[in-house]
């Protein structure tokens, strides 16, 4: 028998919850352009350590797979997507990555650069400044799909973003969910209403 339930956003504020593979389903409507696309493919998210790998006590950056070690040594996370975008009638492969970094205050997403991107406030509306634009976004609508049913790792969760401002006028909705889960498709292009 499967399960659903509803999840509070808190099982998301640690992202160590989140460790491991997801699909990837997003949509992209570009208001002002009058235009609207999908994205397909996946999101890998790696905890990366720095840990005395010999006697001499030189530290070699590795992936933890030893969940037992994950929530004291984890201070940084791989985000790493991968897919198909669908635009105007082609298709054109993409990737984005990002870092989750541990600090005094939280979780913090960045840039591949180690620019700051936003605070990792799942179930909270976080601004990202962009040139003249600005990204509103939100984090959650999580559900736990499937027999184990455990909210420390979810089985599903969304990310919106709402861009205005002189440049853009845009709507980014993106589905993740554990390749095992079947992700069912967002509705109709900017549809979509968080929390």
């Amino acid at each position: 028998m499967t399960a659903t339930r509803r999840l509070d956003p808190v099982s998301l504020t640690d992202p160590v919850s989140l460790l491991g593979d997801w699909a990837l389903t997003r949509r992209l409507v570009d208001y002002r352009a009058g235009a609207h696309g999908t994205v397909r493919g996946t999101l890998s998210l790696r905890a990366i350590t720095d840990r005395p790998s010999d006697a001499g006590g030189r530290s070699v950056r590795g992936e933890i797979d030893d969940e037992a070690t994950l929530a004291d040594e984890v201070a940084t996370i791989e985000w790493l997507e991968r897919g198909t975008l669908r635009w105007n009638g082609a298709q054109y492969p993409v990737t984005r990555g990002y870092r989750f970094q541990r600090g005094p205050d939280g979780w913090w997403l960045h840039f591949v650069d180690g620019a700051p991107f936003h605070a990792w406030r799942p179930g909270e509306w976080v601004r990202h400044p962009c040139r003249s634009d600005e990204y509103v976004g939100y984090v959650g609508s999580v559900q736990a799909t499937g027999n184990s049913g455990d909210a420390r790792r979810p089985g599903q969760w969304r990310v919106l973003w709402d861009v205005r401002g002189p440049e853009k006028r845009q709507r980014i909705v993106t589905r993740l969910c554990r390749p095992n889960l079947r992700a069912r498709v967002v509705g109709r292009p900017g549809a979509e209403r968080m929390p």
